[in-house]
This record gives structure tokens, sequence and C-alpha cells, in this order.
């Protein structure tokens, strides 16, 4: 699952470890699909995967707006987990892989003006 932190800003991914058969979970791999590339690539950055006891991390809205991922505003952010074993890598999460969208701080304002309905202090 991802939102948006409420307090950071930041893209939160969020996942439930899956059933390991029997055998430790060693690592978690997360993946961000790149508009730009059209591939998923692997966030190892923010999401450290070897800390099999977290089941979230945090991205960097500024992250996902510069390459490799290039995401614009209001863009669906599409995200996949996968878990690791001694036999191998999980199938992806299943179910809906985008909830959040792109947020951005707003644009440089313009420069003030003077017009009919200002007035002079």
């Amino acid at each position: 699952m991802t939102s948006v932190d409420a307090t950071s800003g930041d893209l939160k991914i969020t996942w439930s470890p899956p059933d390991s058969e029997g055998d430790d979970i060693t690592n978690y791999k997360t993946e961000i699909f790149s508009p730009l590339s059209s591939t998923w690539i692997e966030q190892t950055i923010t999401c450290d995967g070897s800390l099999v006891s977290v089941t979230n991390c945090l991205v960097p809205m500024a992250t996902l707006e510069s390459p490799p991922y290039s995401y614009i505003q209001a863009q669906k952010i599409k995200v996949r987990v996968s878990a690791l074993n001694v036999f191998g890598y999980s199938d992806v999460s299943s179910g809906p892989t985008l909830d959040a969208n792109l947020r951005v701080k707003p644009l440089q304002m313009t420069v003030p003006f003077r017009n009919g309905e200002t007035t002079q202090a």
C-alpha cells in the first residue's frame, strides 16, 4: 500500500510480510515504476530490504520527480514489493500498485504588482 506521509510529505510504502512457507524471509525488494523508461527500478537508497523486521519505507517526493523516475505532479505512483528466502524471490505484491499521487511544492511566486485595487501606504 502507498500513501503520502502526513509528517514528511514523502511517499510511504507499507506491506505485510507474506507466508514464508517455513523458511525465514531474508530480504525485501521494493520497486518503483519509472514512467520515463517504462521499467521497474529497485529502490535501495531509502528502502533497505535487508531489515526484514521493517515493513515500510519512505521515498522523498523529490526523488520521484527526478530521473530515473521523473513523475509529474498528480501522476499515480506505481510500487511493488517482493520477499526473498532461501528459495528465491516471491511473486511481486498483488492488487493495486498505484495509490499515491506525486505531490510537489508550489511554484515560485510572481513579483507583486500594483493595480487599481491597491493603495499606497
